[in-house]
C-alpha cells in the first residue's frame, strides 16, 4: 500500500476521529491559585460529605467514597471493618472540621453518622495528608481520642494520602483501627457522584476530580485519554507505518536550521570575505531537535592562527531555554574558547576591548569567553521570520567585529 493510501487509512479510523473530537473539560479550580491546600481541600470534602449541607447529595457522598475505600483495602488485603457496609445513603451525617481532641490535638475531618433517633453509631476520623510529615504518636493519639470520645459508637480513621501510603505513628493494638485511602477513590466519588446531580453540584463534582487528577496525582484525563488512543492506532501495522511517515515529515527547528538558515549563513557570509572552514557550523546539544546554541566558526586560515595562540574563535547564537520554543530569544555571543590560562592572557594581550563596538552583557561559561555580545532576536510562530531574524543579528554582528578581530589576530601572528 502507497504512503499516501496509508494516511488516508490512518486519518479515516474511528481511534483518529476520537482523537479529533478531544476537548478539555472545564475546571472550576483553575480560576483560583493554590485552592488545594490541605486546610482549604479538608473543607470542600467536608462540605460534600455533610448530608445537612444544601448540595442535595445526602449521604450518598460518604457511602460512595467508603464502598471505594473498602475495594482499595480489599484489593491489598488489608481488614475492612464490617460496618462500612452497614450505612445508607438515608443516614444523617454531620461533620467537624478541625475537631480538638481532648488532648488538644487536631483532627482534619471528623464524620458523624447518627441513626433516626439522633445518636451517634459511627464515628470517622479523616486525617488528610497532601504532603506534611506525621507528627510524634499522631494517628495513633486520634485512635485513642475517638475511642475515649465515643466509647460506645463504631470508630475508624482513614489515613488520606496521594498514593495510599500506611500511617507511620498508627497503633495496630488500638481499638479504632486505621485505614489507608488514596485520592483516587476522591476521584472516584466525585465522578460518580456528577451522573444525574444538579448542573451546579456535577460542575464542583467534576471541577474537584479534575483538580485532585491533575494538582495532586498528577494526572492529565485528556492527555491519558489521547496516549490510549494512540497507542491502539500503534498495534495496527498499517498505522505505525502512517504515523512513521508523518514523523519522518514533521519539520523541526533543526531541520529548518540545516536546510535554509545554514545555506544562507554560508552564502551571506562568503559575500563579506568569511569563508567558512572544516567546522562550519555546529548545534548544540547535538541531537536536540531545538538546539538552544547554533556556533557558527571561523574560516580555516583565521582559525589556523588562533589555534597557535591556544583559543578560537566562533559566533554563538544562543538561547537561555533548554528547548527553545514561540517566545524564546537568542542573542548573538563572540565567543572564545580558550584552552589554558596562558591561552587567556594571549586573548587579552589582542586588546580587543578597545577596539570593539559597544557590548551587551558578556557571560563565562567554562572554557568559553565572551569577547563580545550583540543584538537579540525572539523566536515567532512563523518559520519564515525566525531565518530572517536570526541571520540579521548574526550579519550586523559579523560586519561590526570581524574585521577587528582578522586584523588583530594579522598582528599577533607576526
Amino acid at each position: 500500500m502507497s504512503e499516501s493510501k496509508l494516511i488516508c487509512r490512518l486519518l479515516s479510523s474511528e481511534e483518529y476521529r476520537a482523537l479529533q473530537q478531544l476537548q478539555p473539560e472545564f475546571n472550576l479550580f483553575n480560576l483560583l491559585d493554590d485552592a488545594l491546600r490541605e486546610p482549604a481541600w479538608s473543607r470542600i470534602f467536608a462540605g460534600l460529605l455533610d448530608s445537612t449541607k444544601p448540595h442535595g447529595l445526602g449521604a450518598a457522598a460518604l457511602c460512595e467514597w467508603l464502598v471505594l475505600v473498602a475495594a482499595e483495602a480489599r484489593t491489598s488485603g488489608s481488614p475492612v471493618p464490617a460496618f462500612l457496609a452497614t450505612f445508607s445513603k438515608e443516614s444523617l451525617v454531620r461533620i467537624s472540621v478541625e475537631y480538638v481532641t481532648l488532648a488538644g490535638r487536631r483532627i482534619d475531618i471528623l464524620v458523624r453518622i447518627l441513626d433516626s433517633r439522633q445518636r451517634i453509631v459511627a464515628v470517622i476520623g479523616i486525617e488528610n495528608k497532601l504532603g506534611s510529615p506525621e507528627r510524634p504518636a499522631q494517628i495513633a493519639d486520634y485512635q485513642a481520642a475517638l475511642a475515649e470520645a465515643f466509647p460506645v459508637a463504631k470508630r475508624l480513621i482513614v489515613y488520606l494520602t496521594p498514593n495510599r501510603r500506611k500511617a507511620q505513628t498508627a497503633s495496630a493494638l488500638a481499638v479504632c483501627p486505621c485505614l489507608p485511602a488514596s485520592y483516587r477513590t476522591l476521584v472516584g466519588m466525585c465522578r460518580k457522584l456528577a451522573v444525574g446531580a444538579p448542573p451546579q453540584v456535577r460542575l464542583l463534582l467534576r471541577s474537584l476530580s479534575l483538580e485532585v487528577e491533575s494538582a495532586v496525582l498528577g494526572e492529565d484525563r485528556m492527555k491519558n485519554r489521547a496516549a490510549s488512543l494512540i497507542n491502539r492506532l500503534w498495534r495496527d501495522l498499517d498505522h505505525r507505518k502512517a504515523m512513521r511517515h508523518i514523523y519522518e515529515c514533521i519539520p523541526t527547528r533543526r531541520k529548518l536550521w540545516e536546510t535554509q538558515l545554514a545555506p544562507r549563513i554560508e552564502r551571506r557570509l562568503a559575500r563579506i570575505g568569511m569563508h567558512l572552514g572544516e567546522a562550519g557550523i555546529i548545534y548544540h546539544p547535538p541531537r536536540s531537535a531545538s538546539p538552544c546554541e547554533i556556533q557558527v566558526y571561523f574560516d580555516e586560515r583565521l582559525r589556523q592562527r588562533t589555534e597557535r595562540l591556544g583559543f578560537h574563535f566562533c559566533y554563538m547564537l544562543h538561547c537561555g531555554d533548554r528547548e527553545p520554543d514561540v517566545g524564546s530569544e537568542f542573542s548573538l555571543r563572540l565567543m572564545a574558547r580558550c584552552e589554558s590560562a596562558r591561552a587567556k592572557q594571549r586573548l587579552r594581550d589582542l586588546s580587543l576591548d578597545r577596539s570593539m563596538p559597544a557590548s551587551g552583557d558578556r557571560k563565562r561559561s567554562g572554557y568559553w569567553e565572551n569577547v563580545w555580545t550583540g543584538k537579540s532576536y525572539s523566536l515567532v510562530n512563523l518559520d519564515a521570520p525566525n531565518i530572517t531574524g536570526l541571520m540579521r543579528i548574526l550579519l550586523d554582528g559579523v560586519r561590526k567585529t570581524y574585521p577587528i578581530i582578522a586584523k588583530a589576530v594579522a598582528r599577533a601572528g607576526r
